[in-house]
Order: structure tokens, then sequence, then C-alpha cells
């Protein structure tokens, strides 16, 4: 026991130092960026695998294992670097991280079980406990290294009150603080590994259970509401579909957990039991409706980077949906059949991440085959993603732009190239969006539909509003809805007789399942003049602008007439 604690401090303060030799030194005298990223995720994925491994696993075995694991990722992300210029462009969307991090987390336990013992990694008990284990002595060790920084500044400050500056001094050294870091997250998992017989995964795993009940009602409460309020909530933009393939992946564990130990250690109580078997049979309703809402949103505006990282998760999160549903209704063996499921899943999300970061799932290269296809298709040149492909989409990008340029069939092709030369032009996002705004020829009057039908309003007074609401509404009328209509509107009305000048109300998505509302009160000869802006509704859904678009409303008199939606009243000014 002693041997272990010594051998993970020691691993802990090399750990620490060749963070420091990779991060620190390593970066200020090597230019080439990707020798740097290789050396930097061989050296964390291997010390934070080893640090996991040792003490359940012999420290051969575990610096094997290790070893395994750092060098096939760190094999993917150079393999995957080379779709960019410059690595730094390429960890700018964080989606590589996220890959190579799901990799090696998921994949660690299974070769830590495999190194216990023969056949270990299709031990479902085994496996579900060193994963557990894991997660705890990680979590135990770094609240023990805050702690142990806590305690240092607050001594370095006592200290300071009598002119003693020798912590601060010793922080100052460059390899000190990695060293620090590195001995206090070995001694915090030692001390976990010492006490894991008084602290099991078990306790954890009750206190999961707990929340079956509860997620199973928000989720059968959900489903009963569909049909009444529809699907139009669901399609604004990624927002919604993240949200529910959160809630399935929050069942998904939440059923892990109450089949996990076997035959002796599932859930035993008969409520908990069926609360687990039915929120297994309606996790995949969610899930589903996640990947139909980002299927929309492609549907409308093509392949980009997001949606297919939204989708792939989506699609994921639905594997296990469907496979928890059809096994919860195959007889009494139900969680037996479910353990064994979770590990051929768990195997399928470390393919898919590894997938990520092969040509064979590129999702630069799909995403600018999707917005050509588009393009050649005449679609509409401000709906093409051109500045990130021209900063965030690495070469593929800029290949897609090059395309673009020598597509002389477009129908606006001259505007094409002006927006593709200002996107490659254009360091930051928000400039290219607010000169396109200037520049662009279409009008609010063509976007914008007006209510009731037949209203009027004076030519060119909508694009007088800032700059920054042409944008958000120009953004908002785009996120259509699923029968085609545009996702804004504008009620023109004589809300207060007392003034002469024409007044209205615009409601817009904001692309959060939110509305945006600005009131309007326009005077002659003089445009648009914003009075008040009442900004996001929390009472306002996506579907009351359908209703508005489809007349179900009305404009009431109260002390001042208002619009109604429903039982809602809206003011054009406070």
């Amino acid at each position: 026991m002693l041997g272990t604690r010594w051998l993970l401090i020691a691993v802990g303060a090399v750990a620490g130092l060749a963070h420091w030799a990779v991060f620190d030194l390593l970066t200020d005298h090597v230019a080439y960026d990707r020798l740097v990223l290789g050396l930097g995720v061989a050296v964390v994925v291997f010390f934070a695998a080893l640090m996991m491994m040792l003490g359940p696993v012999r420290p051969g075995r575990a610096m094997a294992g290790a070893g395994a694991l750092a060098a096939v990722c760190a094999a993917l992300m150079l393999w995957a670097s080379l779709r960019f210029d410059h690595v730094s462009e390429f960890l700018d969307s964080g989606k590589p991280l996220v890959a190579v991090a799901t990799l090696a987390v998921i994949a660690a336990p299974f070769i830590a079980a495999l190194l216990r013992e023969r056949g270990g990694w299709r031990h479902y008990q085994l496996l579900f406990d060193t994963s557990w284990e894991s997660v705890l002595r990680y979590v135990a060790g770094g609240l023990f290294t805050g702690l142990v920084w806590g305690l240092l500044y607050l001594s370095d400050t006592f200290l300071g009150l009598v002119g003693i500056t020798l912590i601060d001094d010793l922080i100052d050294l460059d390899p000190v603080p990695w060293l620090i870091s590195g001995v206090a997250l070995g001694l915090g998992l030692s001390v976990f590994y010492a006490l894991r017989d008084y602290i099991s995964a078990d306790l954890f795993v009750q206190l999961l259970r707990l929340l079956t009940p509860l997620v199973l009602g928000v989720v059968v409460i959900f489903i009963l509401a569909l049909p009444f309020r529809g699907l139009s909530g669901l399609l604004g933009g990624l927002s919604p579909a993240v949200t529910l393939a959160g809630v399935s992946l929050a069942g998904v564990v939440l059923v892990s957990a109450a089949v996990h130990g076997g035959t002796a250690g599932e859930v035993q109580s008969p409520v908990m039991r069926l609360a687990a078997r039915v929120l297994s049979g309606v996790i995949a309703v969610p899930a589903v409706l996640a990947v139909y809402a980002v299927a929309v949103r492609i549907g409308q505006y093509g392949l980009t980077p997001d949606r297919i990282a939204a989708l792939v998760a989506a699609l994921v999160v639905l594997g296990y949906g469907a496979s928890y549903a059809v096994l919860s209704l195959l007889g009494r063996d139900w969680m037996g059949r479910l353990r064994q499921a979770n590990l051929a899943l768990a195997g399928l999300v470390v393919l898919v991440s590894a997938l990520w970061l092969t040509p064979l799932l590129n999702p630069e290269r799909m995403s600018v085959a999707s917005q050509l296809d588009r393009a050649r298709a005449g679609g509409a040149v401000e709906e093409l993603p051109l500045w990130e492909m021209a900063w965030d989409w690495g070469r593929a990008g800029t290949n897609g732009l090059a395309a673009l340029r020598a597509l002389e069939t477009h129908p606006e092709h001259a505007q094409l190239v002006a927006m593709i030369e200002r996107a490659e032009a254009t360091q930051f996002e928000y400039e290219f969006r607010q000169e396109s705004e200037e520049a662009s020829q279409v009008s609010l009057h063509e976007i914008v539909p007006l209510r009731p039908v037949g209203v009027l309003l004076p030519e060119g007074s909508l694009d007088r509003v800032s700059i920054y609401e042409r944008m958000s509404l120009r953004e908002g009328c785009a996120r259509k809805f699923s029968d085609g209509q545009p996702g804004c509107v504008l009620v023109v009305a004589d809300f207060d007789p007392n003034v002469e000048e024409v007044e209205g109300i615009l409601l817009w998505r904001s692309g959060h399942g939110s509305v945006q509302v600005l009131g309007l009160r326009i005077f002659p000869d003089e445009g648009s003049h914003r009075v008040s802006v009442i900004g996001n509704t929390a009472t306002l859904e996506d579907e009351d602008i359908q209703r508005v678009l489809n007349g179900e409303f009305e404009i009431a008199p109260v002390s001042r007439k208002a619009l109604r939606i429903g039982d809602q009243e809206i003011y054009p000014y406070n």
C-alpha cells in the first residue's frame, strides 16, 4: 500500500515536469506546432491513463497500456490536424479535443479491465467498477490539488504580512507550479485508492438511481404534451437538439445505474425496477426528435461541422435509446441484455470518436461538399457560410471557396465573388456579418411578412432600424418553419390613438426557442424609429409567430390597444 502511494507521488511529479517541458519549455523553443501537438496529446493521455491504472494494475502493464493509448490518440490528432495549415486553427473549434478526450476516457477503463484479468474488458461488473472508481479517484485528486493550491496562496499571503516571500519566490520558478500540481494529484489519487473499501462507487450509483422517477416523469410529461404543443419549438436551431439529446443521455446514465452490478447489484425495488424499465422504453423519443431537429436544420441550410457534430451525437444517443427501448420489451432478463448492449455501445462511441479524427469522417470536407451542392443549385449567397469556410474549415474551406469563385453559372456570381473576398479579408465574424448586412441589396420589406394581410409600410422604413437589429431580424426570418413560412412577422396597427405615426410590433425567432420582440414607430420621411425594445420574452414561443402569420391574433382595445396572441398582450412600447 505504501509502495503504491509513493509510486503515484513519483509518477505525479514526473507528469508535472513532463507537462511543463511540453507546454511551457518546448513551446518557447520549437516553431513546429505539430510536434508540440503530438507530444502534448501523448503526455496528457499517457499520464492520465497511467495514474488511473496504477494500483489496480501492475506498473509495467499500466505503462504499456497507457503508452499504447497515448500513441493512438497522438497519431489520430496529428492525422486530423493535417486538414488545417496551422494547429491553432485546428484546435479552435474544440471538436477534435472533445473527440480525443471521449476516445481516451472511454477506452482507458476497457484497457485497465483487460490488464487486470484475462478477458476483463468483457466483464461488465469489473469494467463498470473500474470506470466509476477512475472518475471518483480523479474527482478526489482534483479537489485535493485545489486545496493544496488554496493553502499555498493563503500561506503566502500570511507570511507576506511579515515580509517573507519564500512561497511566492518558489512558485515563480518555471517548473515548480507543474511539479506541485503533479505531486498533489498523485497524493490525492493514492489516498483515494487506499480508502477504496470505504469510499465505494456504489454510494454514487445508489444516489443516481433515486433520480430515475424524476427524469421519467419529465420525459413522460414531455411526450404527452407533444400532440398539443407541436414540433415548432424544436426547429429553431441546434440548441433544442442539444437539450433533447441531453435528456436522453441523462436517461441512459440513470438506466445504466439501475442495472449496475450484475444480478445481485441491480436495483431491487419493484417500483424502481418498473421506473427504470419504462424509462428505458421512452428515452428514445427525445433522441428521435433530436435527430429530427438537426436533420431539418441540415435540410434547410446544408451541412456544417457544428451540425455534423450535433447529428453524430444525436445518432449515438439514439442508438442507446433505441437499444434500451427494444431490450426493455424482451423478457425478464432485460437488464442482463442491457448490460451486454452497453459494452457494444461503448465500443461504438470509441469507434465514432476515432473516425472523427480520420478522413472517413472529415466534417470540414463533408460540409464544403454540401455547401457547394447548395450553391450549384442556385442557393442564396447570403445563406452560404463563406466566413466559416475562409477561417474555420481549414484547407477544405479554402478549396471550397476556390470552387465557388469558379462557379460562374450561379445567378449571383458577382455578388458571391465579392462576398468571398470580403470574408477572406475580414478576420472577425461579427465584422463580416455587419459588412454583409450593410452591403445587402435585399430590403427587409421583401423578407418580413406584414399582418394584417394587405397592410403597407413606407418603402425602406424597415431598413432604417439599427444594424444590430437588422442582422438579428434577417437571421430570425431565415429560421423558417416546417411549412416554409419565415420565422418573423410585423404587425402594423394604430396601437395608440393619440399619435399620428404608424406603429408596429416585430417578432422573430431568436434561435433558442424564444421570441425577440421590437416595438416600432414609423415617422414620415424618417424611416423607423425605435421606441422601446421588449427583448427576449419567456412567455412567447416560436409557435406564437406562426399564429400571427396565420391570422390568429387580434388588436385588442384596453387602456391602449395591444397585440393579443391567445391570452398574452404585447405593446409596441413601454
